[in-house]
């Protein structure tokens, strides 16, 4: 599934490896026989990435860009310095030249956007989550007070309706015999 990036902030991207004839996930794959290559918008050519496998996930060191994370599916870091471009960002997964198992190949097409844009929109959601937060922690005193708030709104609303019959009444006093009315209720 294409993701949106931020440019200029590095990314892990999920991507699942299965065997190229039985369609089985392929577990522990040594980063040596992972090819992944990428392409930056505008790029007429793909660049190489070189695959270091993360020791400890818990504390991945420097320059460590690739992960098993379970049943085939492999997590791969790309830097800051490669997302550095707005636009379509396009990696391929496949084998590499020594690999022992055979597997299909990946590709994903990603978007880069600008990094304020998606931070703007991260905070927006982190205010709007903040906010909801605070509204459960006082709901049941608001809902409360606004179940009482729309019973006064709707007796007040009754009240106009009835004002309104009253005076539809009196319109309806008005018309001579052998003229009808009707009224639509919208």
């Amino acid at each position: 599934m294409p993701t949106t990036l931020p440019k200029d902030t590095e990314a892990w991207l999920t991507v699942a490896l299965v065997d190229a004839d039985s369609g089985d996930p392929i577990l522990g794959i040594p980063a040596n026989e992972v090819s992944v290559y990428y392409k930056k918008h505008g790029a007429l050519t793909f660049t190489t990435l070189a695959l270091t496998e993360v020791v400890d996930p818990e504390d991945p060191q420097a320059g460590e860009n690739f992960l098993h994370v379970g049943y085939g599916v492999y997590m791969v870091l790309f830097t800051a310095a490669i997302l550095d471009t707005v636009g379509t960002f396009t990696w391929v997964a496949t084998q590499s030249l020594i690999a022992v198992q055979d597997f299909q190949q990946v590709t994903s097409i990603e978007t880069v956007s600008r990094g304020e844009d998606f931070m703007d929109t991260v905070n927006s959601i982190q205010n709007d989550l903040t906010e909801l937060a605070g509204a459960v922690d006082d709901g049941f005193g608001d809902i409360t007070t606004t179940l009482t708030d729309l019973q006064t709104a709707l007796t007040a609303l009754d009240t106009k309706v009835d004002a309104l019959q009253v005076t539809v009444d009196a319109i309806e006093g008005t018309i001579p015999d052998g003229i009808t009315a009707t009224y639509t209720e919208s």
